[in-house]
């Protein structure tokens, strides 16, 4: 079977994976999904402000404990946005292979578009939060009553599977340089 190339770049960059060599188990292509994930925590500066974003709305959710519909809506566009960027850093990565350090009109079309839709989402989030928090007003602190537990649960779910990737993001990925093509990140020394 013949191997895919891309004209402009390197040779040993040229060669995409040869459709018989494609992983198939399960397990190896959600380890190679996560990877992914756990690169853009790790490497993308608007990741973690939209991480730190998720957070603070999700532990305001927490604490004033809404409905479980307005948690549940909190939660899935918190997750929009971040399943946006790890798109955009997708996007942005194919980019740079295709182009090289040549300038393209086109490739900047590309990359604003999918910043754009970064932008839409995070707008939408924002939107959503304002609701959340003039909905639940007065606010009152209910860490410890027993108002909407399955909402407390479903929020404290969340927030344990962000924390949880991105702890794994800096447990399991290599340790050495911080250039994407190689897939590495830099360790002070």
């Amino acid at each position: 079977m013949s191997q895919l190339k891309i004209d402009g770049v390197g040779e040993e960059e040229r060669t995409l994976i040869n459709p018989s060599e494609r992983p198939v188990t399960w397990a190896r292509t959600f380890s190679f999904a996560l990877e992914g994930v756990l690169r853009t925590f790790v490497h993308e500066r608007n990741m973690k402000i939209h991480l730190a974003a998720a957070y603070a709305v999700l532990l305001f959710c927490l604490v004033t404990r809404p409905v479980l519909g307005l948690v549940a809506l909190s939660g899935t566009v918190c997750f929009l946005v971040l399943a946006a960027e790890v798109f955009n850093t997708a996007v942005e990565a194919l980019t740079d292979l295709v182009t090289g350090s040549q300038p393209a009109p086109l490739a900047k079309a590309a990359k604003d578009a999918a910043a754009g839709s970064v932008l839409l989402t995070a707008l939408a989030s924002v939107c959503v939060g304002i609701w959340v928090v003039l909905s639940s007003y007065p606010w009152k602190f209910r860490l410890f009553s027993s108002l909407h537990p399955a909402a407390t649960i479903l929020d404290a779910m969340i927030l344990c599977s962000i924390t949880l990737l991105w702890a794994l993001s800096y447990r399991y990925l290599p340790d050495a340089g911080d250039d994407w093509s190689k897939g590495r990140r830099r360790r002070p020394d």
